[in-house]
């Protein structure tokens, strides 16, 4: 599949990765890092954990489809069967 995905690495929302919560915004950010959010949590380290995007895409395939993002921008979806909408990082938007 995608071989970069065991050498890329996300913050991934705490409830996302212990919890199980759905990925509902996959966010591109303009430095070129990842970031997998569930809505619950603001963006922010203490609410996140580092992990590869293969365990991120193992427990959730169709997140891979959001992963064509050019930095500057994120996708996001209003449940886990719901289509991701595209669209670019505002000024100020960190996530």
């Amino acid at each position: 599949m995608l071989h970069w995905l065991e050498q890329t690495t996300a913050l991934v929302a705490t409830p996302v990765a212990t919890a199980g919560a759905p990925v509902l915004s996959v966010v591109h950010d303009r430095d070129g890092d990842w970031q997998m959010l569930c809505g619950t949590v603001d963006a922010v380290p203490e609410n996140a954990q580092l992990v590869h995007l293969f365990h991120a895409v193992d427990r959730d395939p169709s997140i891979a489809q959001a992963l064509d993002l050019e930095p500057g921008w994120r996708a996001d979806r209003e449940g886990v069967d719901a289509p991701w909408q595209r669209s670019r990082l505002a000024e100020s938007d960190d996530g």
